[in-house]
Protein backbone atom coordinates (compact mmCIF):
# COMPACT_ATOMS: atom_id res chain seq x y z
CA UNK A 1 0.00 0.00 0.00
CA UNK A 2 2.24 2.96 -1.38
CA UNK A 3 0.77 6.41 -0.76
CA UNK A 4 0.19 6.65 -4.47
CA UNK A 5 -3.17 4.52 -3.65
CA UNK A 6 -3.95 7.75 -2.26
CA UNK A 7 -3.14 10.46 -5.16
CA UNK A 8 -6.50 11.38 -6.22
CA UNK A 9 -7.98 12.11 -2.80
CA UNK A 10 -4.25 13.55 -1.37
CA UNK A 11 -4.79 16.31 -4.52
CA UNK A 12 -8.45 16.81 -3.36
CA UNK A 13 -6.96 17.76 -0.01
CA UNK A 14 -4.58 19.99 -0.91
CA UNK A 15 -6.74 21.33 -3.15
CA UNK A 16 -9.61 21.60 -0.29
CA UNK A 17 -6.79 22.97 2.04
CA UNK A 18 -5.92 25.73 -0.52
CA UNK A 19 -9.49 26.76 -0.82
CA UNK A 20 -9.73 26.95 3.11
CA UNK A 21 -6.75 28.99 3.43
CA UNK A 22 -7.86 31.72 1.12
CA UNK A 23 -11.32 31.88 2.95
CA UNK A 24 -11.53 35.12 5.90
CA UNK A 25 -11.43 33.72 9.34
CA UNK A 26 -14.40 33.15 10.96
CA UNK A 27 -12.86 32.73 14.17
CA UNK A 28 -9.53 33.12 15.82
CA UNK A 29 -7.71 29.80 15.99
CA UNK A 30 -5.77 28.89 18.97
CA UNK A 31 -2.47 30.06 19.49
CA UNK A 32 -0.72 26.66 18.77
CA UNK A 33 -3.03 25.80 15.71
CA UNK A 34 -1.37 25.96 12.47
CA UNK A 35 -1.79 29.09 10.26
CA UNK A 36 -4.44 27.53 7.57
CA UNK A 37 -1.58 28.78 4.31
CA UNK A 38 0.65 27.00 6.39
CA UNK A 39 -0.90 24.03 6.18
CA UNK A 40 -2.25 24.35 2.82
CA UNK A 41 1.07 24.63 0.97
CA UNK A 42 2.73 21.80 3.87
CA UNK A 43 -0.13 19.81 2.02
CA UNK A 44 1.00 21.15 -0.98
CA UNK A 45 5.07 20.27 -0.49
CA UNK A 46 3.72 16.73 0.98
CA UNK A 47 2.02 16.01 -2.88
CA UNK A 48 4.75 17.56 -4.22
CA UNK A 49 7.57 15.14 -2.72
CA UNK A 50 4.67 12.12 -2.73
CA UNK A 51 7.96 9.95 -4.36
CA UNK A 52 10.42 10.57 -1.61
CA UNK A 53 7.46 10.34 0.76
CA UNK A 54 6.06 6.94 -0.86
CA UNK A 55 9.34 5.45 0.14
CA UNK A 56 10.21 6.78 3.36
CA UNK A 57 6.93 6.40 4.81
CA UNK A 58 5.33 2.64 5.40
CA UNK A 59 1.72 1.57 6.20
CA UNK A 60 3.46 1.07 9.69
CA UNK A 61 4.33 4.50 10.20
CA UNK A 62 3.31 6.26 12.93
CA UNK A 63 -0.12 7.94 12.47
CA UNK A 64 -0.25 6.40 8.87
CA UNK A 65 -3.19 5.16 9.36
CA UNK A 66 -5.01 8.35 11.21
CA UNK A 67 -4.18 10.05 7.76
CA UNK A 68 -5.37 7.71 5.72
CA UNK A 69 -8.29 6.90 7.43
CA UNK A 70 -8.97 11.07 7.19
CA UNK A 71 -7.86 10.50 3.38
CA UNK A 72 -10.38 8.26 3.20
CA UNK A 73 -13.14 9.65 5.20
CA UNK A 74 -13.20 7.12 7.44
CA UNK A 75 -11.65 8.40 10.82
CA UNK A 76 -14.21 8.40 14.04
CA UNK A 77 -12.35 11.11 16.05
CA UNK A 78 -12.87 14.84 14.99
CA UNK A 79 -10.14 14.91 13.52
CA UNK A 80 -9.27 18.66 12.29
CA UNK A 81 -7.12 20.60 10.54
CA UNK A 82 -4.65 21.07 13.82
CA UNK A 83 -4.42 16.79 13.53
CA UNK A 84 -4.01 17.00 9.88
CA UNK A 85 -1.21 19.06 10.67
CA UNK A 86 0.66 17.19 13.42
CA UNK A 87 0.12 14.27 11.21
CA UNK A 88 1.97 16.08 8.06
CA UNK A 89 4.79 17.27 11.07
CA UNK A 90 5.08 13.92 11.64
CA UNK A 91 6.15 12.69 8.08
CA UNK A 92 8.12 16.05 7.66
CA UNK A 93 10.46 14.50 10.76
CA UNK A 94 10.75 10.85 9.86
CA UNK A 95 11.69 11.95 6.29
CA UNK A 96 14.19 14.59 7.72
CA UNK A 97 15.63 11.72 10.59
CA UNK A 98 16.20 9.29 7.61
CA UNK A 99 17.47 11.73 4.69
CA UNK A 100 19.35 14.18 6.34
CA UNK A 101 18.44 17.66 6.64
CA UNK A 102 19.88 19.43 3.80
CA UNK A 103 17.05 17.09 2.11
CA UNK A 104 14.55 19.57 3.34
CA UNK A 105 12.26 21.99 1.40
CA UNK A 106 11.46 25.15 2.71
CA UNK A 107 8.09 24.42 3.96
CA UNK A 108 9.54 21.73 5.59
CA UNK A 109 11.58 23.96 7.75
CA UNK A 110 8.64 26.01 7.96
CA UNK A 111 6.25 23.53 9.12
CA UNK A 112 8.79 21.97 11.78
CA UNK A 113 9.74 25.32 12.80
CA UNK A 114 6.32 26.02 13.40
CA UNK A 115 5.51 22.79 15.30
CA UNK A 116 8.68 23.42 17.65
CA UNK A 117 7.75 26.62 18.41
CA UNK A 118 4.31 26.34 19.39
CA UNK A 119 5.53 23.67 22.06
CA UNK A 120 7.15 22.74 24.67
CA UNK A 121 9.61 19.70 24.05
CA UNK A 122 9.65 18.82 28.15
CA UNK A 123 6.00 18.06 27.68
CA UNK A 124 4.89 14.83 26.42
CA UNK A 125 1.69 14.12 27.40
CA UNK A 126 0.54 15.36 23.92
CA UNK A 127 0.95 12.23 21.57
CA UNK A 128 2.19 13.79 18.60
CA UNK A 129 5.03 15.92 20.63
CA UNK A 130 6.15 12.40 22.24
CA UNK A 131 6.64 10.62 18.87
CA UNK A 132 8.40 13.88 17.59
CA UNK A 133 10.89 14.56 20.64
CA UNK A 134 11.46 11.05 21.32
CA UNK A 135 10.23 8.16 19.61
CA UNK A 136 10.88 8.49 15.89
CA UNK A 137 14.29 9.57 16.53
CA UNK A 138 14.20 6.23 18.70
CA UNK A 139 12.89 4.65 16.01
CA UNK A 140 15.02 5.41 13.39
CA UNK A 141 18.05 4.99 15.26
CA UNK A 142 16.86 1.20 15.98
CA UNK A 143 15.90 0.99 12.46
CA UNK A 144 19.49 1.89 10.92
CA UNK A 145 21.21 0.27 13.87
CA UNK A 146 19.77 -2.93 12.85
CA UNK A 147 20.84 -2.46 9.16
CA UNK A 148 24.25 -2.24 10.12
CA UNK A 149 24.42 -4.96 12.44
CA UNK A 150 24.60 -2.99 15.44
CA UNK A 151 21.63 -4.57 17.46
CA UNK A 152 22.52 -5.22 21.07
CA UNK A 153 20.20 -7.19 23.38
CA UNK A 154 21.26 -4.16 26.13
CA UNK A 155 19.86 -1.45 23.02
CA UNK A 156 16.20 -3.66 22.76
CA UNK A 157 15.92 -3.01 26.14
CA UNK A 158 16.85 0.63 26.41
CA UNK A 159 14.74 0.96 23.20
CA UNK A 160 12.14 -0.81 24.21
CA UNK A 161 11.87 1.34 27.81
CA UNK A 162 12.01 4.53 26.12
CA UNK A 163 9.19 4.03 23.65
CA UNK A 164 6.60 2.60 26.89
CA UNK A 165 6.72 -1.46 25.85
Amino acid sequence: MGLYEYLPALSALSRQMSELAAQPIQEEPPDHAPPRVLLARAMADFLAQLPVYDVCLTPDTPFMRHFVDFLCGTHDDETDEEQLFEDLVLFFREKTLRLAPHRMSEVEREVLKHFEDAQRPDDLDNLARRWYWVCLPALVQKEFSEACGFCHPAGEEFYQLLMGF
